[in-house]
Order: C-alpha cells, then structure tokens, then sequence
C-alpha cells in the first residue's frame, strides 16, 4: 500500500487541507519541453508518542528543487506553456521541529532537532494565458518523500526523522494545485 494512504488509515486526521507558498521559474526550451527550478515554504503539524510522552510538534521547513515539463499538442496553435502538461521533479527540503507540548525531551525544551527529506514528483495539469501575460496553472501532483539518513542520530533523532517522514508523505501525497503566474518575455 502507498505509504501516505497507509499512514491515512491509521489516523484519519492526517487529511488536512494545507496551503504553502511556492514560487516557479520556467524556460522553455522548445514547443513541448521546459525546464526549471521551484522553491516553496511548508508548515503542519504531526503527532508523536516515544516512550510514553504524547504531544504534537510544529514543522516548518523550505524547499527547492528542479523539474522538466513536457507539453502535449490538443490543438493547433498550442505550443509550450499552454495546455495540458506533466512535470517531473525532484527536491531538496530541509526542516525545523518545534515541540508544542514540551513533553519530548525530559528538560522540556521545545526546540528539537532539523533535519533533511528529498521529494521526488510527478505532476499533471493544464495551463492557460489570459490578459496576454499572466497563466492560470491547475493541477494534480502526486510525490514521494524519503529520509536522508544520517549515521550520527540518537535513538530520539531518528524517531523524529521517520515521524517527519510519515508526516511529509501525507503532506505531499496528492495535492490539487492551482496557480496564478505571470510570462516575462
């Protein structure tokens, strides 16, 4: 079973509606392809119970990476960046904990440790230029999140790692994406 459709079945609440910040550059290379980078904020929430202490934490983290498009022809006159595309990307996310209940460590401190995750994407969506510069974008994105491990972690780093992870896999899982951008040239 896909990972993120797991953890759902294990917590219900896990289906959250999440907004975050993202910023696109795009260059089109030719009729049908473009590449580009993207950046975008993220801030949610998980749960976590280690040894009998049960809160929550805070995530917030930055995100950049590079994909490619591929545009497809529906009808005459549709070249690259309108109409109907798939976009395949990969990312590098770093993040920032925050314990909102004080109960993760026995000092009660609420920082926790950062860590790292890379997302692989795969998009579907369609474009369409209106007012001769700006772009309407609606799509669907599916993604997959992975741990970059580190060999250093304490028994309590690495728990949080896999909880982040679990957490970013429903985060990312599907999104419905709609986006408003503007053509430069």
């Amino acid at each position: 079973m896909f990972p993120s459709l797991n953890l759902f079945l294990q917590d219900p609440s896990n289906l959250t509606l999440n907004t975050r910040l993202s910023g696109k550059l795009e260059h089109i290379l030719s009729r049908r392809f473009g590449v580009g980078i993207d950046v975008h904020t993220l801030q949610t929430r998980a749960q976590y119970d280690y040894l009998n202490r049960i809160g929550s934490m805070s995530i917030s983290g930055k995100s950049a990476g590079i994909f490619a498009s591929l545009y497809r022809f529906v009808s005459q006159g549709n070249i690259a960046p309108i109409g109907p595309f798939q976009r395949f990307g990969i990312n590098y996310l770093r993040y920032e904990l925050k314990d909102l209940d004080g109960r993760f460590f026995p000092d009660n401190r609420s920082v926790l440790p950062s860590g790292n995750l890379w997302k692989i994407s795969y998009t579907l969506g369609t474009q369409r230029v209106f007012a001769e510069y700006l772009v309407l974008n609606l799509s669907m994105q599916v993604a997959w999140v992975g741990t970059i491990l580190q060999s250093s972690w304490t028994p309590e780093e690495r728990y949080l790692a896999s909880t982040v992870s679990s957490r970013m896999r429903g985060f990312y899982a599907l999104n419905g994406q709609i986006g408003i951008g503007v053509l430069l040239f």
